[in-house]
């Protein structure tokens, strides 16, 4: 609300002490999914509109940790998202996680992880026993 300026009391006729009261603020035709605002503006990074509507909602899919909502005008709640450089790529780790976590969750917890370090273990004995014998053994 406020007090009308000098060109619109001319018009009417009014007395300027009239006070007005707040109005709606909403666009013209239905806003289309993705968009909201007075003129229907894509929604910002991290929000999403399903249309018909004057406000954007906000993003709640994306992990806490290294990650980042990455488009603009997005039309469900599951908004699309990136993680950051630090981590593998959010197709195959979708929760973002850090190297060592992903690492150890890829392996299918630290029982796989323990399996995979003493195969190598394993296989570095070998190694290690061959090229000692070759240096002992002469043929003919």
């Amino acid at each position: 609300g406020g007090m009308p300026n000098d060109l619109c009391s001319s018009f009417g006729g009014m007395p300027g002490n009239t006070t007005g009261e707040k109005g709606l603020v909403s666009p013209l035709f239905p806003c289309v999914a993705g968009h909201g605002g007075e003129f229907c503006q894509k929604c910002p990074l991290g929000t999403w509109s399903r249309g018909n509507s004057t406000t954007c909602q906000a993003c709640t899919n994306k992990p806490r940790r290294n990650a980042y909502y990455n488009e603009t005008g997005w039309s469900n709640p599951i908004c699309k998202y990136k993680c950051t450089r630090a981590v593998p790529l959010v197709v195959v780790n979708p929760d973002c996680l850090d190297a060592i976590p992903f690492f150890v969750r890829f392996f299918r917890g630290a029982g796989g992880v323990t399996a995979i370090f003493g195969c190598l273990v394993v296989l570095v004995s070998f190694l290690l026993w061959r090229r000692a014998g070759k240096g002992k053994r002469r043929c003919c």
